[in-house]
């Protein structure tokens, strides 16, 4: 995917976009997001069933935020990482990977 420029303010509120130019045709299952190339993802959502419980998803941020960062989800298939009280160390290029109970994974990158 193209890479997208996203800019922020120090101590301000950014939101990252995972683009996707169409709707998929099944459910998002997993959503990770990695920083400069990394192999352990900084934030993940796994919607992925629970034994008997269907749609029993988590999400995890790793320490890299220390909880200022959550996800969001748009219209069931555009998710948003965002990041509050952006501090300098936040700089880098992030990529989000989303995977779909059938279809390929689809990856997106922003800077």
């Amino acid at each position: 995917a193209p890479l997208v420029a996203v800019y922020a303010v120090r101590g301000q509120t950014v939101h990252l976009p995972c683009n996707l130019t169409s709707q998929p045709a099944d459910p998002v299952i997993l959503v990770l997001w990695y920083k400069n190339g990394t192999k352990t993802p900084v934030f993940s959502v796994d919607s992925r069933p629970r034994g008997q419980q269907k749609g029993a998803g988590s999400s995890r941020s790793s320490d890299f935020f220390r909880g200022r960062a959550d996800i969001h989800q748009h219209q069931g298939w555009r998710w948003t990482l965002v990041v509050r009280n952006v501090e300098f160390r936040d700089h880098g290029e992030y990529r989000c990977r989303l995977d779909f109970q059938s279809s390929p994974t689809h990856n997106a990158r922003v800077q």
